[in-house]
């Protein structure tokens, strides 16, 4: 699981300048979905979304060898940015990234967003309105195995409770909250 500060590509991964703006000086985690893992990605805070969008782009394989090899392979493949708003953490995003052999992506919460269809909205904003979900709840499949990607912004300090590599299961921490009475 690499992780660390996010960069500049925020942009490009998430699908728009402003919603990236959130993350600047935050964290990120990448979760690698191998083809025998869970395929299903659930939220890791409570709140409502605020924004879907897809991102449309190829196919490649996220293994190691996609990894090694393609340049800015997260941001060059099709892949769905949900922004949540959390009450203890701000903003926090979950990229579902697909993958060569990912049939498609779909969202618990909205029925409308399916990947490889003609007719998939490229940006729904929620607003005050979003749907909510509690910790946990499920976000989305995918439809055989890719990569998910959570960044949290910096308001408030996070530590990464996992190390590049570890495995991860549904329900187990991914970062901690620091310096909170």
């Amino acid at each position: 699981m690499p992780h660390g500060a996010p960069t500049t590509g925020n942009a490009e991964l998430l699908g728009d300048a402003g919603d990236a703006r959130a993350f600047d000086g935050g964290i990120f985690a990448v979760v690698y979905l191998s083809p025998r893992d869970y395929h299903r990605v659930h939220s890791p805070v409570a709140g409502p979304i605020r924004t879907v969008r897809h991102v449309g782009g190829t196919l490649f394989p996220v293994n190691d060898i996609g990894v090694r090899h393609v340049e800015r392979l997260f941001a060059r493949n099709e892949r769905v940015a949900v922004v949540h708003e959390s009450e203890r953490h701000g903003a926090v995003a979950t990229i579902l990234v697909g993958a060569v052999g990912v049939g498609r992506i779909t969202l618990s919460f909205e029925p409308d967003v399916i990947t490889n269809r003609d007719r998939m909205p490229r940006t729904l904003r929620y607003g005050d309105g979003g749907p909510r979900l509690a910790r946990g709840e499920e976000l989305g499949t995918f439809h055989l195995g890719s990569t998910v990607i959570v960044f949290a912004g910096a308001s408030v300090p996070l530590t990464l409770t996992r190390r590049p590599g570890d495995a991860v299961r549904v329900g187990e921490t991914l970062a901690r909250a620091t310096g909170l009475a």
